[in-house]
């Protein structure tokens, strides 16, 4: 008698189905959607005190899911779900990508060095501070009204590309006089300043942070070239992007790259 294997996707629904069991007939159900969504936005928003919370209401409100494994397992398993979800929600809220990657990667990298579920909750939380904090740290708070807060978070998410006044202005609604005008009056420096102000503060965040070359961090951030991005970060800072990595402690980027 020929005997029957389910395919991948029969074997995925049943075992789907015992999990749906398993979530229904627990004491403590899933954690509900929207209590995820409130630590992310937190995140994004870069309000540690409202992630902290959030995170605290999800921790009470339900359990993160049915895994198969000891504790540990689980938890870890989970850990990297966490870590994943906040490090996208911290670039939608500005963090650039090389920075928010390599915190993912050194949290991973703990991760390994945690013997128990409550050294990965103790690391959890740490982590939701620190990636919360890392995105209020790469921009001030935003202005009041809907069209500034549309061009700033359009400069924030395309910081590596030629930007124009007229392309914010069209994200923003508003004609580029009127958009210039009110820009102004919101934020105190015109939007094309605000924009150069933005990325040497990442660029900051990135060499203090990273090991990056300096001139890759330059052409991350949308600096037409190494003289341009340097001379702009000294105006900036008074250092150059090599003085300021070192006085921060961080070493000159990898091996043979290059400097400025």
């Amino acid at each position: 008698m020929k005997r029957f294997h389910p395919t991948p996707d029969q074997q995925a629904q049943r075992r789907t189905r015992q999990v749906l069991a398993q979530s229904q007939a627990a004491v403590l159900p899933h954690t509900p959607y929207a209590c995820e969504k409130q630590v992310l936005a937190a995140v994004q928003a870069g309000d540690p005190k409202q992630a902290q919370a959030a995170f605290r209401q999800m921790r009470s409100t339900g359990r993160a899911g049915f895994l198969p494994g000891d504790s540990l397992q689980q938890a870890r398993i989970l850990f990297i779900a966490f870590i994943t979800l906040i490090t996208r929600a911290a670039m939608e809220g500005g963090l650039p990508e090389e920075l928010a990657y390599a915190k993912s990667d050194a949290y991973l990298q703990l991760m390994e060095g945690c013997a128990g579920s409550g050294a990965l909750q103790a690391l959890q939380e740490q982590a939701l501070e620190d990636f919360t904090a890392a995105v209020a740290q790469a921009h001030p708070r935003v202005p009041a009204s809907r069209p500034i807060r549309r061009a700033i978070r359009f400069f924030r998410q395309h910081l590596g590309e030629p930007l124009t006044l007229e392309q914010a202005a069209a994200v923003s609604g508003l004609s580029p006089s009127r958009f210039s005008h009110l820009f102004r009056e919101e934020t105190g420096e015109s939007p094309m300043a605000y924009l150069r102000r933005l990325r040497l503060e990442n660029a900051c965040l990135l060499l203090a942070d990273t090991d990056e070359p300096i001139s890759r961090i330059g052409e991350i951030l949308g600096f037409g070239s190494p003289s341009q991005f340097c001379q702009s970060f000294r105006l900036h800072t008074g250092m150059s992007p090599s003085q300021y990595r070192k006085a921060t402690g961080r070493c000159e980027g990898l091996p043979g790259s290059p400097g400025i």
